[in-house]
């Protein structure tokens, strides 16, 4: 009797180990899924950085585009506006010219 009620408390131990084990591997098994989550998470935030990153670059690209045509429209508007000054001192000198001749031709 004695033998048998060990043997059944030792199969009793036996499944509370295993239900223990059965835990324990219970949560390895989430633990790792919640580690894979989290890898997947990383890898899906680097790659949004990433293309985010890279959109970044192109918008950059296009920026720079854009100012170098705003450059050379500034320049073009700068070379107008020179040539616009030069044209009013032709004219200006011309006018002062055609005054001395008026106020010459008067004073005779």
């Amino acid at each position: 009797a004695a033998a048998a009620a060990a043997a059944a408390a030792m199969e009793q131990l036996l499944s509370e180990a295993n239900l223990v084990v059965a835990v324990i591997d219970t949560k390895l098994l989430q633990a790792k899924v919640q580690a894979r989550d989290r890898s997947a998470v990383h890898v899906q935030r680097e790659a949004d950085s990433e293309r985010r990153l890279r959109f970044l670059v192109q918008d950059l690209g296009l920026a720079e585009e854009r100012l170098s045509v705003r450059a050379a429209e500034a320049e073009a508007a700068r070379q107008r506006c020179m040539e616009g000054d030069m044209a009013l001192a032709e004219r200006d000198e011309r006018l002062r010219v055609a005054e001395d001749r008026l106020q010459a031709g008067g004073e005779c």
